[in-house]
């Protein structure tokens, strides 16, 4: 497991093993509570466990941990951000593309904050919840709690899309 500890660059997250030990790493560490990150890893080790024998079996999707929670982020990173800029001596918010980097790290904080809601809201443990958030984004199903946080994340970057019209002099 110490690979999962060196940082990456943008030009490493290409190979594929790079991408998913850099995305273990950020989501254990965002799931981590006073330093224990062994047994945090082991919470999301077998949670992911649990999702892909649940696939597996009632679904009969073939599918290995990593490709799951590379395809989870990857379906669940937005597409861009609101960025503050000064038009017509006044700040206005436009949207902005993420960096390839960004988009992994508040895609990770949605699906983390979707972990901890359902935990919450259905008394789940924290390997049930991320079974339940990891299938249920899998699928492709809007009533995942991380799903419902990307959706206010792109209804408040639509809001102040009507901005637009400030900078067309620019």
């Amino acid at each position: 497991m110490g690979y999962l500890k060196t940082k990456l660059t943008n030009k490493y997250l290409i190979h594929q093993k790079n991408k998913s030990s850099y995305i273990i790493l950020k989501v254990v560490k965002s799931i981590m509570r006073s330093g224990k990150f062994e047994k945090f890893y082991n919470i999301l080790i077998n949670g992911a466990k649990k999702a892909v024998i649940f696939l597996r079996l009632k679904k009969r999707i073939k599918i290995n941990i990593i490709k799951l929670l590379i395809n989870t982020v990857k379906n669940l990173g937005p597409f861009c951000d609101v960025k503050a800029v000064r038009a017509s001596g006044r700040r206005v918010l436009v949207p902005a593309p993420f960096r390839y980097q960004r988009k992994i790290m508040v895609a990770i904080k949605f699906l983390v904050h979707g972990i901890f809601n359902c935990a919450r809201k259905f008394g789940y443990t924290l390997e049930r919840s991320i079974k339940e958030e990891l299938v249920s984004l899998y699928l492709k199903k809007t009533n995942s709690e991380a799903f419902q946080k990307k959706q206010e994340f792109i209804k408040n970057i639509f809001y102040n899309e009507k901005n637009l019209r400030f900078l067309r002099g620019f």
